[in-house]
């Protein structure tokens, strides 16, 4: 695998992602190949604080898509950063799903807390909007990202997070 590729896996309450860059010599990302897939683990946990069976192997089956992709890019699963979110992180049952996820594609998942994917959030709006939003860095903004599970608050001042919140609210918890 080529130094300069890079891929994340995101297993979310309503989908998991997928996503490889390429870094550029300049420091830059350029997206090279990106999946998406749904999944109803937030349906599971948040009326019932489980991960069923059958969504459990809903996720093998789309993790094991995702590794045979990476395959193809040679990155293998040591290679790959793989977060969950809410959904996994209010699942009672949550090791043994990453104990089956582990035993079945070799994936190491790493459960983020709200506080950490807010902060990956303001990483990934900052680079989105760095070229069509430059006044982003000279005015103060609010970043809203309604998940599945939480809302994530990110107040910036001229650019940089002052302030930062994570709510347990999000769209499967509210239906």
């Amino acid at each position: 695998m080529p130094k300069s590729l890079e891929s994340v896996i995101e297993i979310g309450s309503t989908g998991i992602r997928l996503v490889v860059c390429q870094r550029m010599p300049d420091g830059q990302f350029n997206v090279i190949d990106k999946s998406e897939l749904p999944v109803s683990l937030g349906w599971d946990v948040f009326t019932s604080r489980l991960v069923s069976r059958e969504t459990l192997l809903q996720c093998v089956k789309i993790l094991t898509r995702f590794k045979e992709q990476l395959a193809g890019w040679g990155i293998t699963p040591e290679q790959n950063s793989i977060i969950a979110t809410s959904a996994l992180r209010e699942a009672t049952n949550r090791d043994t799903v990453l104990d089956r996820i582990f035993v079945k594609t070799g994936f190491r998942v790493k459960i983020i807390d709200g506080i950490e994917e807010n902060f990956y959030m303001y990483t990934a709006v900052l680079e989105s909007l760095r070229n069509d939003c430059p006044q982003i860095k000279t005015q103060n903004s609010l970043i809203l990202a309604i998940g599945g599970g939480s809302t994530e608050i990110m107040l910036l001042n001229k650019g940089k997070m002052a302030v930062v919140h994570s709510l347990r609210l999000g769209t499967v918890i509210l239906e």
